[in-house]
């Protein structure tokens, strides 16, 4: 199988060392003048913002709330100030890690002036300054982000983008100058709108770009990268879409964003003063968002990052809607007198929503955005709600023809006695607490038995007989000595070679008997593998409880049922319409397992859950670096994200691997 590698970054991804120097140089000098301009513009904008004929109508607001207009200058630099520190390290660390190659060096500089620039800083040292470094900063947002990942404008449309933008802000320039000038009193130009759609237009067409860059042109890991941009350009734009509609609502505009539409009233302050932050955070959203893609920094953690963002975000934005709008009409009806009880009244109302708006929409995102078959609040949860609480109870009482003895073992569904029955031993699986048995975790118990039992093979527990007693359900399988391959692999780590692939060719025998008796078994994992390595012979594959018939119906609901380390991303979508060859990715999965000592994908339920989708499995050789590469060959098709692309039955996978091994040696 051949291992694919990804491609530079761009065709001068390794400048000479000159080259090289010159960068960081170039670097150094605007970061230095961006800097300085930044330094002097501060206290400038804070002298301004004190005597603004934009802002001085809220003095009185503020002094009945024992505020200043220091107190009002100091809120709106300090959100600046703290986009710059965010956006000045992001970029010295790109700048220090990926100086070599060239989108990377200019999302560097883009960074800079999305620190310092795109502000109205720089324009108190001087407006139209600031007008042309705005102007500059807008260009670098647009353009580097246009050509990332490898320095080309993919797909060509995009290059229309970079034509059109340098014309557009040119000609926006003096209704830049003033906007930015905040101690005119003159109105702003009506263009402004006009100006600011135009904007918005051509981020539009950014996002469009990056939508078909991902779609049809990405390696995975560019489409990872890829994902965090928009999640950074994402979050920024749902954030500036809330500030702006603050600004443009009748009695909540404020001069931040609409100056000549400005109403001063108590709501329209708070407004203001939220509007400010937020736009701070969608500008250090995007600076993120892009410094992480240009890192390649957790990369496929970004899919969990997503799914939160667009449930917290959409959560947040849905409660900003009806804080807004309640408080709109509760000041309506109680009057401008009660300003303050109305914002507490609709701050209580939005924030007791939050809850179940919050459950309702990760039901949605998960279920309708990612099509996944459960929430991922799920996967936090034990598969039964079945306590254990009276352990080994049933020790010495009489089940069916055997008499239960020690408690060999229990779990959150039942427990497992060492019983005698003639003479003879054997292990009783009994789920206990007949009265509070949920209905779901009955039929999982009763599919096991009848199951297994009705399965004949060494390498399969054998199920002697089944049934139901007055105190409990039960079964008799045969008494297994050694431990589940779990506990093996927590107590003495990775196994040899030889060993692995002994296992691997019994459990795939058994696998294939199962598959070849019409069954799935859904749930692979090495706790429900017993082994007993001093008679190699003796593997048992175990519990049956969630397997699936191809003719069965489905039982088990949509809920997280199977072991979410192990499953095949096509289970995780859609349990119903997997085959075989879900089993076949958890035998791989476990191979990789037993030969390191880990698994492929660690982290949180839901971090393993996204790395089954999207994240490529790891090279075996970074956790055995002397492993043969015919072998991590082996578990790469066995652990392919598409069932096509993996092997047709686990015998297929067993005998690779053992023809791996063998010809290397």
């Amino acid at each position: 199988m051949l291992r694919m590698s990804e491609p530079r970054q761009s065709s001068n991804s390794f400048p000479s060392q000159r080259l090289l120097r010159w960068r960081c140089a170039l670097w150094a000098a605007v970061a230095l003048m961006g800097g300085g301009l930044f330094a002097v513009g501060v206290v400038s904008y804070y002298q301004s913002l004190r005597i603004s004929p934009r802002y001085i109508p809220y003095a009185p607001l503020l002094a009945d709330l024992g505020l200043t207009m220091d107190w009002l200058a100091l809120w709106l630099v300090g959100w600046e100030i703290a986009v710059m520190i965010v956006c000045g390290l992001v970029s010295a660390v790109i700048i220090m890690r990926r100086a070599d190659e060239t989108i990377a060096y200019l999302i560097s500089l883009t960074l800079l002036f999305i620190g310092f620039g795109l502000s109205y800083v720089v324009a108190q040292f001087d407006p139209l300054l600031g007008a042309v470094v705005i102007t500059i900063s807008f260009y670098f947002f647009i353009i580097p982000p246009n050509l990332f990942p490898n320095g080309r404008h993919v797909p060509r449309w995009t290059r229309f983008t970079t034509v059109i933008a340098v014309p557009f802000f040119l000609l926006t320039l003096p209704l830049q100058v003033s906007i930015l000038d905040i101690r005119r009193e003159e109105p702003v130009s009506e263009l402004y709108e006009w100006a600011v759609l135009g904007m918005l237009s051509l981020v539009g067409l950014l996002v469009v770009g990056q939508v078909q860059r991902y779609r049809h042109h990405s390696t995975p890991v560019q489409r990872q990268q890829t994902k965090f941009i928009m999640m950074g350009i994402g979050v920024g734009m749902v954030l500036e879409i809330i500030v702006w509609g603050t600004a443009l609502l009748p009695n909540t505009a404020h001069p931040f964003i609409a100056p000549d539409e400005s109403v001063y009233t108590y709501l329209s302050l708070f407004m203001m003063l939220v509007s400010v932050a937020l736009q701070a955070l969608a500008r250090v959203s995007i600076a993120l968002g892009v410094g992480l893609a240009v890192l390649r920094a957790r990369l496929w953690d970004i899919d969990l990052v997503i799914n939160r963002s667009l449930v917290y975000g959409s959560v947040s934005l849905l409660v900003a809607v009806a804080f807004l709008l309640a408080a709109i009409v509760i000041q309506s009806l109680m009057g401008e007198q009660y300003t303050n009880l109305a914002l507490l009244l609709a701050m209580g109302l939005a924030l007791s929503s939050f809850n179940p708006a919050r459950r309702a929409v990760q039901r949605w995102v998960d279920r309708r955005v990612y099509g996944l078959r459960f929430e991922l609040d799920q996967l936090n949860q034990p598969e039964s709600a079945l306590p254990i609480q009276r352990r080994g109870v049933l020790s010495g009482e009489q089940i069916g023809a055997y008499c239960l003895l020690d408690l060999i073992g229990s779990g959150g569904m039942a427990e497992v006695y060492r019983a005698e029955h003639n003479g003879s031993f054997y292990a009783v699986k009994v789920l206990t607490y007949f009265d509070d048995v949920p209905h779901e975790l009955f039929e999982r118990f009763a599919r096991e038995a009848e199951l297994t039992h009705s399965l004949h093979h060494p390498n399969i527990v054998a199920v002697h007989t089944y049934g139901e007693d007055p105190r409990c359900f039960y079964m008799a399988m045969e008494l297994l000595e050694g431990a589940t391959l779990y506990r093996y692999l927590k107590q003495h780590g990775a196994l040899p070679l030889e060993a692995v692939i002994m296992l691997v060719e019994r459990l795939a025998s058994a696998l294939d008997y199962v598959h070849s008796c019409g069954l799935v078994h859904r749930d692979l994992k090495p706790s429900n593998i017993m082994v007993n390595l001093d008679q190699p012979w003796r593997v048992k594959l175990m519990d049956f409880g969630i397997a699936k018939s191809a003719t069965a119906t489905n039982i088990t609901g949509t809920g997280a049922i199977g072991t979410i380390d192990y499953m095949a991303p096509e289970q995780i979508k859609q349990a119903q319409t997997v085959d075989p060859r879900a089993d076949i990715y958890a035998l791989a999965v476990i191979t990789y397992e037993m030969l390191t000592g880990q698994r492929p994908f660690v982290g949180s339920p839901a971090h393993v859950m996204f790395a089954h989708l999207n994240q490529p499995p790891p090279l075996l050789r970074h956790a055995l670096p002397l492993a043969p590469a015919a072998v991590e060959d082996v578990l790469l098709r066995g652990m392919a994200k598409d069932p096509a692309d993996r092997f047709n039955s686990a015998g297929a996978l067993a005998q690779a691997l053992s023809h791996a091994v063998y010809m290397t040696n």
